[in-house]
């Protein structure tokens, strides 16, 4: 039986992290942990006075130490993938534009996948793919969007916005990504996806970060991580127009 679904309706589901409308499969639930010690290369960059940077803001005297942490909200900043064997079918995928950035800041797409740059803040923002000449920036008006297509082979893509300089997000391209999906707070996740075996991997800022590891999900079942994937020994993946 095949089903049917409206192009809106599948850039929604893709949005929520499920890269498959298998009616049988599984889920894994887990926790990645170590992310109070990442520091983002913005959160970097604003802590130099030449920047010009007003974002940054030093740690309150009145506030106990431990609570002054530097580190990022996984929710923003980490993603976390199941990758196959194999490549498989792309789903769409919508980039959200919110709070004067992308949302979250890493996505991981297969080859070719069809994107849509959605505005949900009441200010224009006007998106920058870097290193891609084909791409003309242009202003995306609030509840606005604009569609584009992922490069057709394994890469990294930042992506900027013309509008707010301090706004920075990375596009992984990934041939073997089946699901993806964003942490809690708590470093918390769920991935859903068809029986079969995987590879678990994190990324951040376009990297790949911690120990990849293998992860078997049956149907109807749900598999815990034993221990939680820890966010160490980042990996550089080959970039399109980073700039430093």
């Amino acid at each position: 039986m095949v089903f049917s679904i409206p192009h809106a309706a599948r850039f929604l589901v893709a949005t929520l992290g499920l890269s498959s409308l298998a009616l049988a499969g599984g889920k894994l639930k887990g926790k990645v942990e170590g992310f109070q010690n990442l520091v983002s290369e913005t959160q970097s960059a604003a802590t130099k006075s030449e920047a010009h940077r007003f974002q940054w803001r030093e740690g309150s005297p009145s506030v106990k130490p431990e609570f002054r942490t530097k580190g990022v909200d996984p929710a923003h900043h980490v993603v976390v993938a199941l990758l196959a064997a194999k490549p498989v079918a792309a789903m769409p995928v919508a980039i959200t534009l919110a709070g004067l950035g992308y949302l979250p800041a890493t996505f991981v797409v297969a080859p070719s996948t069809a994107l849509r740059f959605t505005n949900t803040d009441v200010f224009p923002h006007k998106p920058i793919v870097v290193g891609v000449a084909e791409w003309k920036p242009e202003a995306v008006a609030p509840t606005g969007r604009r569609d584009w297509t992922a490069p057709a082979s394994a890469s990294v893509v930042e992506l900027r916005d013309g509008a707010f300089p301090s706004a920075r997000g990375f596009l992984v391209v990934e041939p073997n990504v089946v699901a993806t999906a964003t942490p809690s707070s708590d470093g918390s996740f769920t991935l859903d996806a068809p029986a079969g075996e995987y590879t678990l991997r994190a990324y951040f800022e376009g990297k790949a970060l911690g120990e990849a590891r293998t992860i078997t999900i049956a149907d109807g079942a749900v598999a815990t991580l034993a221990q939680p994937f820890a966010l160490t020994a980042l990996t550089t993946l080959t970039a399109t127009g980073v700039t430093k």
